[in-house]
């Protein structure tokens, strides 16, 4: 986020909320995350990188994620990621909750 790799022209067209959602991400810097996480800090920000960078990304979540404590809020922000990176606008983008949405 702080390198302003968010694609501002999908933000303005096609969401809602975002300096406020914004705001939020900002709160949690990799190295929170990490110590949230116990995932190294750096692979935090290779990820985010890679999610920056490449188009078109798909996402897809593992069955039972939200079934956890918090679970439910983490398929809710993974499913915001293609709003910020802009891979709604591109064909080939796609989140998915299961193995058979990919499949076909």
């Amino acid at each position: 986020m702080t390198q302003g790799k968010e694609d501002q022209q999908f933000i303005d067209e096609h969401t809602v909320g975002w300096e406020k959602f914004r705001q939020r991400i900002l709160e949690f810097p990799p190295s929170r995350a990490a110590a949230m996480t116990g995932l190294p800090t750096q692979a935090i920000i290779d990820l985010g990188k890679r999610l920056a960078e490449t188009r078109p990304t798909s996402i897809r979540i593992g069955i039972g994620l939200q079934r956890h404590g918090g679970g439910g809020m983490a398929v809710r922000t993974i499913s915001c990621i293609p709003g910020v990176t802009g891979d709604w606008r591109y064909q080939a983008a796609e989140f998915s909750t299961t193995r058979a949405a990919s499949l076909g």
